[in-house]
């Protein structure tokens, strides 16, 4: 089983109020204690349990104790079973939970490109933010692949959400393709004052792109950035390292 809880986070996620303990009167035994367990845990992880070993141990001994069944009896309930299967079947009846569908998953994208398109792109907030949602409309996650799924698909459609944004503000400004080629374009030679105005045929009007600049520029420091050392000459030594050694070895040899 799973490493214990705690006391305080058992009792505040395998307490079982007076309408889940009704949800148990017609069960007995193992069919007992596994569905009330399957019950908690849906409620505190936001899905059923794969396995008896997610179980916390002491959870489950929690559980045990509310229903009156002995902890060892949950090992002759299957997870996998068609028992098991039916329990969550009635339980997401009972809780509103229900898996995630195809156009549950279509639902979430969508709202999804709403709150990302604008500042986030990485996965990994997005991924939080995305099971925080599931959990708040009571949808069981699907599995891994479908969510990164979901995520890159939103995280595609925000970039052309944001992408068209642009285009749109850009094409509605008053001037825009002047104001563009004053950003793109300038007069190396002129801001830095090395070109007279009215100079002659000999020296031509420097213009270079800003965003060839930004290209040129070395970027972050990393070990490509840095310059490398010349290459040593075979048997070239050091100024001084030979001649101490010298001295060295006839202080030895003394």
């Amino acid at each position: 089983m799973a490493r214990d809880l705690g006391l305080d986070e058992v009792v505040d996620h395998f307490t079982l109020n007076s309408e889940e303990t009704g949800w148990l009167r017609d069960k007995t035994g193992a069919t007992r204690l596994g569905f009330a367990v399957q019950m908690k845990f849906l409620a505190w992880r936001g899905r059923f349990p794969r396995m008896r070993l997610e179980l916390p141990r002491d959870a489950v001994d929690h559980v045990a104790r509310q229903v009156g069944v002995d902890t060892g009896e949950l090992a002759a309930y299957d997870f996998t079973s068609r028992t098991a299967q039916r329990h969550r079947t009635e339980l997401r009846e009972l809780t509103g939970w229900h898996e995630c569908s195809r156009a549950a998953m279509v639902k979430l994208t969508w709202w999804l490109v709403d709150e990302i398109w604008h500042d986030e792109r990485r996965e990994e907030p997005i991924r939080a933010e995305l099971l925080k949602q599931m959990r708040t409309d009571l949808i069981e996650p699907p599995t891994a692949d479908q969510v990164t799924i979901i995520v890159r698909s939103a995280l595609h459609q925000a970039e052309e959400r944001a992408t068209s944004e642009v285009a749109d503000r850009l094409a509605r400004a008053e001037g825009c393709t002047q104001r563009l080629d004053a950003l793109v374009f300038t007069d190396v030679a002129d801001d830095q004052g090395d070109v007279a105005e009215g100079g002659g045929d000999d020296e031509a009007e420097d213009v270079e792109a800003v965003l060839s600049q930004i290209k040129a520029h070395p970027g972050n420091v990393s070990l490509n950035s840095l310059p490398r050392p010349a290459p040593r000459r075979p048997g070239r030594t050091v100024p001084g390292r030979g001649r101490r050694t010298s001295l060295r070895r006839r202080s030895r040899s003394g």
